[in-house]
């Protein structure tokens, strides 16, 4: 048995990478690619005796995530390959951490595990976060509850916060919240930071305002999606949103310049609620109500009311210049802009290119598109896609 391994250095910020000449990067892929490839060929004790202990290997592995969830065109040199080699192996080394009795506690960080649920999409981040749940809680609980905090003051806080970067930790907690219904429920216990969200949507901020619906969409959605499924908290957040709705309708601002209003008309959340409540044969007459009065704060036009198209070819994607093809000209390509537009509301990352392909594949429904996206069910061909795809 060896009885250690050469450390792993940390992955380089973007700065950094752009001094390395490319013999100097080949030959950090080539160190990192075989030390994580020996720390997982470890027998069991094995790796407690030696990766377990090893101070580098979380350090990396969390630079590594930072650096992969801000860029995905990281390994653009070296091959799709190698940096899906690596990429595979830092997440199978990851597990095996967060496996073991006393996991290194930087991996328990909402921010590692929130960069690790962008990079590895829901379907395999859920399952690396709900052992995190099971196993350490109380260190995740208490890194939540820093970040939790934080957005509270700055949120309530208005002109006078630090309002960008309440935006971006918005916009990475959004991808713990989407794969972690245990965050959802933690964030919304209690009413304090659902009205933080709620009070800062009133600035006149939009790529604050997007980061807040999407938000506040998760957290809400997050609480139907546990094995047992959280209704009786879910109705109590969305009474509380009725109530902030109707308080703001009877203020002197615009009835529809609201978080509600554009809640329920840009995302499916109370088509989704209603479902969910339905499969779960727990429904009740309050629920119902609740949903019944949200539902009169959709705007007129938005994407509950599906506008009706003459029929038209479908292509895979392609945009042509003029709306010849769908039928009615420069009217439905407006309208078009005004549905990407809505998708992007949640997914601004999102290139219209990919965007007009997920219309194309659900014949313009918006709320459709935005359940698929956000519960992780798109098709393959669509899966794969190429999300940055500009028109």
């Amino acid at each position: 048995m060896a009885k250690s391994l050469p450390p792993l250095v940390p992955f380089p910020e973007a700065a950094w990478r752009q001094h390395l000449v490319p013999e100097e990067w080949e030959a950090c892929l080539d160190a990192w690619v075989s030390l994580t490839e020996a720390h997982l060929s470890f027998a069991p004790s094995d790796f407690m005796q030696i990766s377990s202990k090893d101070e580098s290997l979380p350090t990396f592995l969390t630079s590594f995530a930072a650096e992969l969830a801000l860029s995905h065109d990281i390994f653009p040199s070296t091959g799709p390959s190698r940096g899906k080699q690596l990429r595979k192996q830092c997440f199978l080394l990851s597990y095996r951490l967060l496996e073991i009795g006393s996991p290194p506690e930087p991996l328990l960080r909402w921010e590692f595990l929130a960069n690790i649920c962008k990079i590895y999409g829901k379907s395999h981040a859920s399952k690396l976060v709900s052992m995190v749940w099971k196993r350490s809680s109380t260190y995740l609980e208490n890194s939540l509850r820093l970040v939790k905090n934080f957005l509270i003051r700055e949120l309530d806080a208005g002109l006078k916060a630090d309002l960008k970067t309440a935006e971006l930790r918005l916009k990475q907690l959004n991808h713990l919240l989407h794969a972690s219904p245990e965050a959802s429920a933690f964030l919304t216990a209690g009413s304090d930071f659902m009205d933080s969200l709620i009070s800062c949507y009133k600035l006149m901020n939009p790529p604050l305002r997007k980061s807040i619906i999407s938000t506040t969409y998760l957290c809400l959605i997050g609480l139907t999606e546990s094995k047992k499924p959280n209704l009786s908290s879910l109705v109590d957040q969305l009474y509380s949103l009725k109530v902030a709705a109707e308080t703001h309708k009877a203020g002197p601002t615009n009835v529809n310049d609201s978080l509600v209003a554009e809640l329920v008309t840009v995302t499916p959340i109370l088509k989704q609620v209603q479902q969910r409540i339905d499969s779960s044969g727990s429904g009740s007459s309050r629920a119902k109500l609740v949903l019944t009065a949200l539902e009169k704060f959709r705007k007129a036009g938005g994407s509950g009311q599906r506008a009706l198209f003459i029929k038209r070819k479908i292509d895979k994607g392609k945009w042509p210049a003029t709306g010849d093809e769908y039928g009615h000209g420069s009217r439905a390509h407006v309208h078009r802009m005004s549905l990407i537009s809505q998708v992007q509301d949640l997914f601004p990352d999102f290139g219209s290119g990919f965007i007009v392909k997920l219309l194309n594949e659900y014949n313009d429904d918006v709320e459709q598109v935005i359940s698929h996206l956000l519960e992780d069910s798109l098709p393959t061909h669509l899966e794969g896609a190429d999300r940055s795809d500009t028109l």
